[in-house]
């Protein structure tokens, strides 16, 4: 598989990844450099690096919440063979039941047809944090958002955040009571009645009527 990391610039090319020699108050040593490539590695090396498999953190009941939310995007595969791994990417992926929340909602936003595994797992790295286990992509090119996924939507304003799978449970905790402004009265406000409508409604007629008739021009 390619590299997603930019090409070495002119500065860093000849010496390979660790080029550029600093002194600071006497001491010499390798730091990176300052181009693209040189940035990434440098974001790479202080992300932690997630293991190969851990424990999933997601209940039963969270995957298929998440899945059934996923199912709303145009050729999301409907086999149940093809659900079940798409349920066990999700288990390796997110590290608690906010976050596979919030993976589900951008999935719904950013993309307009299921894109597949691997690039739910993009999304999930570049946007929301390091995976809980397997491959970190976050430096991965996305397919499609090959520039970036630029400015995102911010969470959903409801107050909580409803975990995977317990929306029908959990709705009730999310009303809140809206206090209703009144609006200013103008003393002079004449409330329309069902005579002025019933008014409205034959004068309409009848003018419909000298139209059709040739008596007045449209």
């Amino acid at each position: 598989m390619a590299s997603s990391l930019p090409d070495r610039c002119e500065v860093c090319r000849a010496g390979g990844d660790w080029l550029l020699i600093v002194e600071h108050q006497g001491t010499t040593g390798a730091a990176r450099c300052d181009c693209p490539r040189g940035k990434a590695l440098a974001a790479r090396s202080v992300r932690p690096v997630p293991p190969e498999r851990a424990k999933p953190m997601l209940t039963a009941e969270e995957i298929s919440g998440a899945v059934e939310g996923l199912a709303a995007m145009p050729w999301f595969p409907p086999d149940e063979g093809a659900r079940i791994m798409v349920g066990d990417a999700l288990a390796a992926l997110c590290r608690d039941g906010l976050s596979c929340f919030e993976l589900v909602r951008r999935m719904l936003v950013l993309y307009r047809q299921w894109p597949g595994v691997r690039e739910m797992r993009i999304c999930y790295c570049a946007l929301i944090g390091v995976p809980l286990s397997g491959d970190d992509l976050h430096l991965e090119i996305s397919e499609f958002y090959p520039d970036g996924f630029g400015r995102q939507v911010a969470p959903t304003a409801v107050g909580l955040a409803l975990p995977c799978g317990h929306a029908a449970k959990d709705l009730n905790r999310l009303r809140r009571p809206v206090a209703m402004q009144q609006a200013p009265t103008n003393p002079n406000y004449k409330p329309i009645t069902q005579a002025d409508v019933d008014w409205a409604v034959q004068e309409a007629r009848e003018k419909y009527q000298r139209i059709y008739r040739g008596e007045v021009a449209r």
